[in-house]
């Protein structure tokens, strides 16, 4: 009896596998490619939506992070598909600024997902113009959702962005499943969190921040939000953060926090958050 079956080729499905790949994704999604690759090369369609996946372990150097743009890098040209990285790492990440937003994303749009992203040895921003907008490693603004991922031996550091966290700068959507650690984060003004800079009637769950250290000059920084305005947090932990005013948030209007707690934090302000 003989059998017939079509054979599919892992190595030949979409996707992003090295760091020409993302140069080129980031270059797409922001209209300024000029080569022969296409988003088809990156993602497909599942069930309507457009999810692009990252499938290698990718190590930038600066060269590549020179020639990386912010993915969906200005308000006319938000980040609105399913970005999947698959559990893998992004290393030595520098990401660039750009229209006031700085991250290795840009601006997500309130349809967009991020999923399953490390990042790890993040070396900082290339500041280009302005970036008052929102400097995250993940997100510089986020109206959408980030989920499991997590932010490991890093440093991010400005004197200019009003809204600074470990993995989004601003955030108006949701931050689940994810954590920083090991991390350096400073800035001067604003506010700033080992999560997230302004959490803006957004939320965060089940996330974590550990042996951070948040070095902030005025008063609104915290071991997972700055700032926290009608928003909640629920089951969040923070472990061994330096620096911060807050336990959770550093200062808020209407902020709830559920089922969330804190472990061996120096330095701390009782009066705070």
């Amino acid at each position: 009896r003989k059998y017939e079956c079509n054979v599919v080729r892992l190595d030949s499905s979409p996707g992003i596998r090295t760091a020409e790949d993302l140069i080129a994704f980031s270059q797409l999604i922001n209209g300024s490619y000029n080569g022969n690759k296409t988003l088809g090369d990156f993602g497909k369609q599942v069930n309507g939506e457009m999810i692009y996946s990252l499938l290698n372990d990718i190590e930038l150097t600066e060269e590549d992070c020179n020639r990386l743009e912010p993915i969906g890098y200005d308000t006319d040209i938000p980040f609105s598909d399913i970005f999947d990285g698959k559990g893998y790492t992004i290393s030595n990440l520098k990401f660039k600024t750009h229209n006031g937003y700085g991250g290795f994303f840009g601006k997500i749009d309130s349809s967009a997902t991020i999923k399953n992203l490390n990042v790890d040895n993040c070396l900082g921003a290339i500041i280009v113009g302005d970036i008052s907008s929102g400097m995250g490693i993940i997100s510089g603004r986020c109206y959408g959702s980030i989920s499991n991922c997590h932010i490991t031996h890093s440093t991010l550091s400005n004197n200019d962005c009003f809204y600074t966290g470990g993995i989004s700068g601003y955030t108006n959507g949701s931050i689940i499943n994810c954590s920083v650690r090991n991390t350096t984060l400073e800035a001067s003004l604003g506010s700033l969190g080992a999560i997230t800079g302004y959490l803006n009637e957004g939320n965060i769950m089940n996330s974590y921040s550990c042996n951070n250290t948040v070095n902030k000059k005025t008063t609104h920084n915290g071991g997972i939000c700055g700032y926290g305005q009608n928003s909640t947090l629920t089951n969040c932990y923070v472990y061994s953060n330096n620096n911060v005013k807050g336990h959770i948030i550093g200062t808020g209007g209407h902020a709830t926090i559920k089922n969330s707690y804190c472990a061996q934090l120096p330095f701390i302000n009782k009066n705070a958050g």
